[in-house]
């Protein structure tokens, strides 16, 4: 059984702190904070500030409606870039949009259990933290199939 190690959610004081540690100019910061914006060209930076916002996930949907380039692309799925000198201007709108999908994302599960049933099987179960009270969790039970599919099943 493998289980990928858990990283740490990305948070706006994650990213503030991770760019002021990175010694991010004081113009530039704001591309680090809830909302991010800048004013000016913050291109100097782009690679700690790429650093500092990026949460392993694909951010390439709203990189595009935020009109970078497509040759850039990459940078906002976490990926490196061939043309930095063009990509680095656009790596403000890239961590936007890092720090936009980190604000619709669920919280990460906890109280992850599972239990061994067979040398083909295991059960999982675990919790969400609900972060808004009128939100509601619903938790399912995911399990293999016999045609290695994974379904869900309402508990």
């Amino acid at each position: 059984l493998n289980i990928a190690k858990a990283a740490l959610p990305l948070t706006p004081r994650f990213v503030l702190q991770c760019c002021v540690e990175a010694k991010i100019s004081e113009k530039c910061l704001g591309a680090c904070s809830v909302i991010p914006e800048v004013d000016g060209d913050c291109s100097a930076f782009a690679e700690d500030l790429l650093r500092c916002a990026d949460d392993g996930r694909d951010h390439r949907e709203c990189c595009i409606r935020s009109r970078v380039p497509t040759d850039c692309l990459s940078m906002c799925s976490g990926g490196k870039v061939t043309n930095s000198a063009l990509c680095s201007v656009f790596a403000p709108r890239a961590v936007a949009c890092m720090m936009r999908g980190h604000e619709r994302a669920p919280s990460p599960p906890v109280q992850l259990r599972y239990e061994y049933i067979s040398p083909e099987s295991v059960k999982v179960s675990f919790a969400f933290v609900v972060n808004h009270k009128h939100f509601l969790a619903l938790l399912r039970a995911l399990s293999l199939c016999s045609d290695n599919k994974w379904s869900a099943k309402d508990e």
